[in-house]
């Protein structure tokens, strides 16, 4: 008796000061890992070019120079988080750097913050919630990102498409769009709205909170905003009828002034007085207009597995399929589980069901959040990410709160209190020793982070060495692939510097080059895939015929598929410019358009466009060149202009919200190129679903018929009509891309022919090669097309200096080498 009344002793006096250090020990090790992560970003700035780190500081960028989000521009990412960011970014140094520091250091404490309300909310006391919640963060900045990026642990898990590192990517780092920040509402609404019910005691005033907390939620972002409302309404009234016994009325009402209220005042602030202007543009412009889906493939379900390669969610069926996948119907069962059991709690709520309460709010914004982001683009699991984080939390919360309610919580608390009198002292024993081990653990983790703190990242700037260089309008480095891009912008920018900013350069996605430069895109849309709307697209044309300026960036086609996307989408501004701007250079990502002082003149003769019927939602459209060209010319391949008048009536289905969904895909199934449209092996794209005057590109062979098939979907209930087809041409394919003539030098050796290199190659895998003058290699890049004199047309797959390796068979000295040229197509 007297050893286990001492064991338990010193449990009592050791377990606080071990969970102590364990707390301050897990604190420590998370913001160590943090500021190495983050600080890493700040130096390091490599980026993608499109949908990336620039979609965030663009932004930034205009509020820094005193512009106001809804006034001056539409951030298509919502207020709220480009509020946030902009903020961190003007606090650092207000440039790219700064960005991307301020953008990777939210999204990481935006997600410990998850993790800690989820634990809150599930019955963790405070301190426990952060040790856990720190532990975890640590364990995942280190397992999978950089600088220590143990990406083994990856592999580790399932062999799936979607892997398991991609989910905390998406929610940890900014990776494409924020989605981590937008999707940390819910988090940080419950711990205002908890930290408020907890200090304010007073009945009348928690009303005004929340209902104030509910006004906030629309200007977050558009897909997070908008469930978060209708959740976080939800269990107010729920709070509210069972916190209060009589005058519900009043409290009810003073939610509903304290919300419209505070949207109002907020709204104002945010917007400079043009709230009105803000919601036309972001909810029946961008949320009415988003037809950013490929192709249209119905779900395919299995029993327990749902595979979903790209969809839309249009018709009754399609929800059903959507609801049944079991991930779905675990998480909507648990949500459901939970929600009952606060229901049927004694009045008033104590903190444990107020908790259960919040963590309701947290799951459906989620699944809410991630049903209407599929709604509005295409299914993806990305956006049921922060669904399947809430899912590890309710899941056994439900089933412990299903177990209470059966015989099964007798026999395993029997169990349990068995096990504690069996055991009582080897389980303080272990409860000690765990809690050492812990500190052991965690301990070692942080001196090993110091140890690379100061001796590796400390001096960052020996770390890039003569792959990198310097940028100061970034404030940081980038790798040299970026150095052809930044030299070229360098020079725009000394030729274009006595003219407005909003004259120099003008960018379908703004990214480095406009920094460097100093331009400022003068339609106010910095991605041209966010002027959503007739008006939107108006406004830009409109812009931009004001003061047209000197250059455009567009995105080379064969960098990504992405482009022939973007381009039939927005062939009306791409219709506008072509004709009076010339591509004279190229950089490995994107081509430089110059302003012409005459317009290029090309052949504009009419093209033939038949309209054939195949059923009610499906029109195919026949496009060929008549012949009125020069016989030179019948090899090339033009572009035709098509203008069509269309609609799509849609008969109504009598469900709300499903019964109007229309859509129009476009299919292009025969034409000159077969080229991927966004997606590898996928050639279609999405159209308006009426439109008396819409224009988009088509490329046909003269001699050849090219042919566009529309489908109207829900197929069942759509009837598509085509009034007016009528086709033009426009201008060759070539005049989209920068052409190149590269003479292979005049060297012939033991190693060369001609300039053919005829000894085995340097690389990995031996590939043909040829030696060229250094300045004018210099100009060319991997993956740009090269046509020699008589061998077939090679993709370039390396250049140092200047030696240039191409894909294929060995190339022919006699007829490929000096003096003949090969020709080089970046487009």
């Amino acid at each position: 008796m007297s050893e286990r009344r001492s064991n338990a002793y010193r449990y009592k006096l050791i377990a606080p000061s071990l969970e102590q250090a364990v707390a301050v020990v897990a604190v420590l090790s998370f913001a160590l890992v943090t500021i190495v992560f983050v600080w890493r970003t700040k130096y390091n700035l490599e980026f993608f070019p499109i949908n990336g780190a620039f979609q965030t500081f663009n932004p930034s960028r205009r509020i820094c120079a005193g512009e106001t989000p809804g006034a001056d521009f539409n951030p298509y990412l919502g207020l709220g988080t480009t509020y946030v960011i902009a903020f961190l970014t003007y606090i650092f140094g207000c440039n790219f750097a700064a960005s991307q520091l301020s953008n990777h250091l939210i999204h990481v404490v935006c997600h410990w913050l998850a993790f800690l309300m989820l634990f809150r909310l599930c019955g963790s006391s405070i301190k426990n919630a952060i040790i856990f919640s720190s532990f975890i963060i640590t364990l995942l900045l280190m397992a999978f990102f950089e600088p220590f990026s143990l990406y083994f642990i990856n592999d580790l898990y399932y062999p799936a498409d979607y892997r398991f590192f991609y989910s905390w990517q998406e929610l940890m780092t900014p990776a494409n769009s924020n989605l981590g920040l937008r999707s940390a509402l819910p988090f940080i609404t419950s711990f205002i709205a908890l930290a408020g019910l907890h200090f304010v005691k007073k009945a009348k005033l928690q009303s005004l909170l929340l209902g104030g907390l509910i006004g906030v939620q629309p200007f977050w972002s558009n897909d997070y905003g908008i469930p978060s409302t209708i959740a976080l309404i939800t269990i107010t009234i729920i709070y509210i009828v069972k916190a209060h016994s009589s005058r519900r009325a009043v409290h009810f009402s003073l939610v509903a002034v304290s919300s419209l209220t505070t949207f109002l005042i907020l709204g104002l602030a945010l917007t400079k007085g043009r709230l009105l202007y803000w919601l036309k543009e972001n909810f029946t412009g961008v949320a009415a207009d988003q037809f950013w889906y490929f192709d249209i493939r119905k779900y395919i379900f299995y029993p327990g597995y749902l595979r979903i390669q790209s969809g839309k969610i249009i018709e009754l069926e399609d929800v059903v399929n959507y609801l049944f996948h079991p991930f779905f119907l675990v998480y909507l069962s648990a949500l459901a589980t939970i929600t009952l059991a606060v229901l049927a709690a004694q009045k008033p709520l104590d903190r444990k069901q107020i908790h259960y309460l919040f963590l309701v709010y947290v799951g459906m914004t989620a699944f809410g959040a991630g049903t209407l982001s599929s709604l509005g683009g295409t299914f993806s699991w990305r956006y049921y990410n922060t669904a399947r984080l809430v899912s590890y939390f309710i899941v056994p919360v439900a089933i412990i709160l299903i177990a209470q309610r059966t015989k099964l919580s007798t026999h395993l608390q029997k169990l349990l209190v068995s096990t504690k009198r069996r055991y009582k002292n080897s389980l303080v024993d272990f409860t000690v020793i765990s809690h050492q081990c812990v500190v052991v653990f965690l301990l070692t983790i942080f001196i090993a982070e110091i140890l690379s703190v100061t001796v590796v990242h400390l001096p960052l700037t020996r770390a890039y060495g003569d792959n990198y260089f310097y940028v100061e309008t970034l404030g940081g480095w980038l790798p040299n692939y970026f150095k052809a891009a930044f030299q070229i912008a360098e020079q725009i920018r000394d030729e274009t510097q006595m003219l407005p900013n909003t004259q120099r350069m003008l960018s379908t996605y703004a990214s480095m080059m406009d920094v460097v430069v100093g331009s400022k895109n003068v339609t106010g849309v910095d991605y041209i895939i966010h002027a959503l709307g007739d008006k939107a697209r108006q406004n830009y044309l409109d812009h931009w015929r004001v003061a047209p300026p000197e250059y455009i960036t567009t995105i080379r086609e064969d960098f990504t598929d992405w482009e022939s996307w973007i381009r039939r989408l927005n062939w009306w501004f791409y219709r506008s410019f072509a004709h009076d701007y010339k591509p004279v250079v190229a950089t490995p990502y994107n081509i430089v358009w110059k302003r012409s002082s005459t317009p290029t003149a090309y052949d504009t003769s009419a093209a033939d466009c038949t309209i054939r019927r195949e059923r009610n939602n499906t029109v195919e459209l026949s496009v060929a060149i008549r012949n009125r060209l020069n016989s030179n010319n019948l090899n090339e391949v033009y572009v035709v202009d098509l203008a069509l008048n269309y609609y799509l009536d849609v008969k109504p289905s009598g469900i709300p919200f499903l019964g109007k969904r229309e859509l129009i895909n476009a299919t292009e199934t025969r034409t000159p190129f077969s080229k991927p449209i966004a997606f590898i092996g996928n050639r279609s794209y999405g159209l308006p679903p009426r439109h008396q005057d819409w224009h988009i590109p088509v490329e046909v062979r003269p001699g050849t018929t090219s042919t566009l098939r529309l489908v109207g979907y829900p197929e069942t209930r759509s009837t598509l009509v085509v009034e007016r087809c009528s086709a033009q041409l426009f201008a060759p394919t070539s005049t989209f891309a920068v052409t190149k003539v590269l003479q292979p030098a005049n060297i012939s050796n033991s190693e060369w022919e001609k300039g053919i290199s005829v000894a085995s190659g340097e690389k990995a895998t031996p590939l043909p090669s040829f030696m060229a003058n250094e300045a004018v290699a210099a100009t060319i890049y991997p993956g740009d097309t090269i046509t020699f004199a008589s061998s077939n047309s090679r993709r370039i797959v390396a250049v140092e200096g200047g030696r240039v390796w191409v894909t294929g068979p060995e190339l022919d000295p006699l007829n490929d080498g000096y003096p003949h040229s090969a020709v080089i197509t970046q487009k």
